[in-house]
């Protein structure tokens, strides 16, 4: 079996990239994204995430083709696809065979935006440096539009997949009960999320929420296959839910916890 790869493998790995592509006279920076942004010393296990940004006047699906073909000619690459490929954007994401992943973002500088933190930009190519104040003004936007925005979404949609998860249960349609509790526990933890400043893409920075709101998550997982350990979790969950949706309550001016928690619980309660 391949040997999984090393810490100076990966470094060796992201230099590459930074040579390579600071090169292209099309590109206008690299953003390094994801855990390898934050201060420290990345373990073993972080691949590499970046964000490749293109020129405006750039033909973007000339320069994006251009690199998902050139990249698997640099390095060792057992897997590769293409996602969110549009004319403006696509993520393109390689394992190497020692299992490193790498995520490449690209994307134009007109459309370049931060929703979240860390990053880190390994150069910038633009003309007057606009890559870092780009960032930080769409990041500070994001965080005054995004709470609110987010949270009027969940509360307008968070009771359907808890009385989907009613129904599955009391027709015995046990997997059913459990994919509409996962989505229950999903905007739980998202919300949480929010209360905590933490990153919940691919669960990223979940375990980092307060050990005491993680053991009550764990309420929100059936301890067995049965309609009573489904019932409890869904209820746990719920619970967590409003309790964070009331704190976060503290920050947006929506007021919309309370009434939809007087609705909600006892019809479970009822009918589970």
């Amino acid at each position: 079996m391949t040997e999984l790869f090393a810490v100076e493998r990966r470094a060796e790995v992201l230099t590459s990239l930074v040579t390579f592509l600071r090169v292209d006279e099309q590109i206008a920076g690299l953003v390094q994204v994801g855990s390898g942004a934050k201060e420290g010393v990345q373990d073993q296990y972080g691949g590499i995430d970046l964000l490749v940004v293109i020129k405006n006047g750039a033909v973007f699906p000339s320069v994006y083709r251009k690199w998902r073909e050139r990249i698997v000619t640099l390095f060792p690459v057992s897997f590769s696809f293409e996602s969110k490929a549009t004319a403006e954007s696509a993520l393109y994401s390689l394992m190497l065979n020692d299992y490193m992943e790498i995520n490449l973002y690209f994307t134009r500088v007109q459309n370049l935006k931060a929703e979240t933190k860390p990053w880190k930009v390994l150069f910038d190519q633009t003309e007057t440096q606009d890559i870092e104040p780009i960032l930080e003004a769409t990041y500070q936007a994001e965080r005054v539009a995004a709470p609110s925005r987010t949270y009027a979404r969940m509360m307008a949609s968070i009771w359907q997949p808890i009385i989907k998860c009613v129904i599955a249960m009391n027709r015995d349609e046990t997997w059913r009960a459990l994919y509409m509790l996962e989505q229950v526990r999903e905007q739980t933890i998202e919300l949480a999320a929010m209360n905590y400043g933490v990153d919940t893409a691919n669960y990223a920075e979940v375990d980092q929420l307060p050990e005491m709101l993680l053991v009550s998550l764990r309420h929100s997982v059936p301890t067995a296959i049965s309609q009573i350990a489904i019932r409890r979790a869904l209820r746990a969950t719920t619970t967590i839910f409003f309790a964070q949706a009331e704190l976060l309550e503290e920050t947006v001016d929506y007021r919309l916890a309370d009434s939809l928690k007087k609705k909600i619980l006892p019809y479970i309660d009822a009918y589970a």
